[in-house]
């Protein structure tokens, strides 16, 4: 791994280790679901990691992150990385607008989906809730609703 990769993924396992008060276990589905999520959540707040998403079947997806957090946390399981302000104000941010929410792999992947169609397919606002009503349809009306006002918050929708 090289180091401006391994600088990154110490960054981001301290930073979601602050973010949920516990480090991720790879061997949970539901665990590397959230990496995913929160990685491309913290990007679109503006976190200076090179990794590259696109549509997957559980909304945005980088196969890059997964390996290179799979081959971080075997060899360093207890990440220590200094966090910038930039690093400090985005976990603060997810803190405050996601709540207890953050451990929920699947409220999650809704919210990191509606940022993707967003930012990535440029979705507009008020077309969200049908298009992700079509790809993801076990979510209700007002779990989408709510995700998009999660959006406003974030200050992504700008």
């Amino acid at each position: 791994m090289e180091s401006k990769n391994k600088n990154s993924i110490k960054k981001i396992s301290v930073m979601i280790n602050k973010i949920l008060g516990r480090n991720l276990n790879m061997g949970k589905y539901s665990d590397r679901l959230l990496l995913q999520k929160l990685v491309y959540i913290m990007q679109n707040l503006g976190l200076d990691s090179n990794y590259t998403f696109s549509w997957y079947i559980r909304g945005p997806y980088s196969p890059e992150l997964a390996n290179a957090y799979d081959e971080f946390s075997l060899k360093y399981p207890r990440g220590e990385a200094i966090l910038g302000r930039k690093e400090k104000e985005i976990v603060e941010k997810m803190k405050e607008v996601f709540g207890i929410e953050l451990n929920n792999s699947e409220k999650m992947e809704l919210y990191a989906s509606l940022v993707y169609l967003f930012k990535e397919e440029k979705i507009p606002l008020e077309s969200l809730e049908r298009v992700i009503k079509l790809r993801k349809p076990w979510f209700s009306s007002n779990e989408i609703k709510k995700g998009i006002e999660i959006l406003r918050q974030l200050g992504v929708t700008t």
